[in-house]
């Protein structure tokens, strides 16, 4: 209780000091605040005797403390002992607190062997019931090995138990091993993966064993595939729709709407329509080379005999330089393959359009597919990327897509009944396509302040694989002070994939000022 005094040891269970054939290392992790008067000791016990070996009453760091790693020398203060001992204890009185985690004591013996590291396939979508483990054995101790056995365990369940074969594992050295029983990971789940060494002579157990986590994931999604994110809650998550942030990163991305939190920094809205949701990685207060992991819920890419994978992107960093990079993998069968990478600043204002890549996925037909999306930080705060409008389509002779507006291009401007409107529509199939065979009509439909349907109709000429027209509305009426929605739709015999056949976007007409003087 506050005021009283404070006395409180904490001690570790015997251990055989003997064996030792060089130093007795004890190392652990603390964390220390003193308040008015607490002060923290690590002793030693030698089977008699009581030795200080470390103590103090201060710490370096500030409110909350950081933690910190420490290693000591204790071979003469466990003085050869079989039954030593650690103790590590607090004193004080109005004080706070001391935080000890990870203890361990290590001793060069003989023999002493253990598994340094588990290898596991990442999380996928396809697991089977026969998935190879693989683990790294390390020789800790002073005398090769070659006659022991090891061992895994799935979830803590019954131990898979295998001979080493292979030559001996040199002192300090090394030496991969891949069971021959796989591991059954097909139903969907979480799989904790514990391996082991079993070595009779083996004087300490604690580096024994080493565990490794994947996952086999759920399908959720099959292409034709599109996620706009704007069912998404503005934040860090948990994100609907299968889509996670990694957990072995540095940072999370953020679901937002409208401007990033940063000057300089892009983009003013998403990509869909200029209102919705869209996701970034927040640069500050993130440093240089901090790696941002998104993954996407397994989708079936099924039938599709031409899938492609495109998705939009927003890079600006105000000519800093600070912009880092954005690399795109496709995780199959347990590997992590490297489709799509962008590196620098990609739009010279924050309010320039999305922009989009385009990525053949055709080495995957017939899998099933996870998209990892990697944004690595910058020089600098001003390193946002941005990203909206995943899709995975079948390619087909006859794609037509509207890409963006291209007037007006202020969006918030005194807008009059007489607006002209011009649009982009871009030949996303794999032939040309004749207007005059196969017209097509490209609608823009506007609701809200300024109700209103036009029509252009292209019934001349044509466009050729990924060549681009500009769509002319003439007379549109925004002449009503507020908010409205512009939306465009085309439409042409034998185009089969709706998902880029819309775009939408927000203009705002402004009140004029038409009485004067002003």
């Amino acid at each position: 209780p506050s005021g009283a005094p404070e006395n409180v040891a904490l001690e570790s269970p015997t251990f055989d000091a003997s064996v030792a054939l060089g130093p007795i290392i004890l190392s652990f992790d603390h964390a220390f605040q003193s308040g008015a008067s607490g002060a923290y000791e690590v002793e030693v016990f030698d089977g008699t005797t009581w030795t200080s070996v470390l103590n103090g009453t201060t710490w370096p760091t500030g409110f909350p403390p950081l933690s910190q790693s420490e290693s000591l020398d204790i071979t003469a203060a466990a003085g050869g002992s079989t039954n030593a001992q650690i103790r590590f204890r607090w004193t004080g009185d109005w004080s706070f607190y001391w935080i000890v985690d990870n203890v361990n004591v290590t001793a060069l013996t003989n023999d002493d062997l253990g598994v340094s590291a588990v290898n596991l396939p990442l999380p996928s979508c396809t697991f089977s019931n026969a998935e190879q483990i693989s683990v790294e054995i390390q020789n800790f101790g002073l005398q090769a090995q070659s006659s022991f056995a090891v061992a895994y365990e799935v979830n803590g369940g019954t131990p898979v138990l295998e001979p080493y074969v292979g030559p001996a594992i040199a002192p300090g050295t090394s030496a991969p091993f891949v069971f021959a029983t796989g591991a059954d990971f097909s139903a969907d789940g979480v799989y904790e993966v514990k391996a082991y060494t079993i070595l009779a002579a083996d004087n300490s157990n604690v580096n024994d064993t080493s565990s490794a986590v994947t996952e086999n994931l759920a399908t959720v999604a099959t292409a034709p595939y599109l996620e706009n994110f704007d069912s998404f809650t503005t934040g860090t998550g948990p994100f609907p729709n299968g889509w996670v942030n990694a957990t072995d990163d540095d940072d999370d991305w953020t679901a937002n709407q409208g401007t990033t939190t940063s000057g300089g920094t892009g983009p003013t809205g998403d990509n869909t329509s200029g209102t919705g949701t869209y996701l970034y990685t927040e640069a500050t207060p993130a440093t240089a080379g901090d790696v941002f992991s998104l993954l996407s819920p397994c989708i079936d890419l099924g039938a599709l005999t031409a899938p492609q994978l495109n998705y939009f992107y927003h890079m600006f960093d105000d000519g800093t330089g600070d912009m880092g990079r954005l690399d795109v993998f496709v995780i199959v069968s347990g590997s992590s393959i490297l489709v799509d990478s962008i590196v620098g600043a990609q739009q010279l204002t924050s309010a320039d359009p999305f922009l989009e890549s385009s990525v053949d996925l055709s080495p995957f037909i017939g899998s099933t597919i996870r998209l990892e999306f990697r944004g690595t930080i910058g020089t600098g705060f001003r390193s946002d990327i941005s990203i909206d409008d995943v899709s995975i389509i079948q390619l087909v002779p006859t794609d037509l897509e509207l890409t963006q507006l291209l007037s007006p291009t202020v969006l918030s401007e005194c807008f009059s009944g007489n607006e002209f409107v011009v649009v982009e529509m871009e030949n996303a199939g794999t032939s040309p396509v004749d207007f005059s065979v196969d017209p097509a009509t490209i609608t823009l439909e506007v609701t809200g302040a300024n109700p209103g349907t036009y029509t252009s109709n292209q019934t001349n000429g044509s466009i050729n694989p990924g060549a681009t027209l500009q769509i002319l509305f003439g007379g549109v009426d925004l002449s009503v002070v507020g908010n409205s929605d512009l939306t465009f739709y085309v439409d042409v015999a034998g185009d089969p994939n709706p998902t880029n056949d819309t775009l939408e976007v927000s203009v705002v007409t402004e009140p004029t000022i038409s009485t004067f003087p002003y």
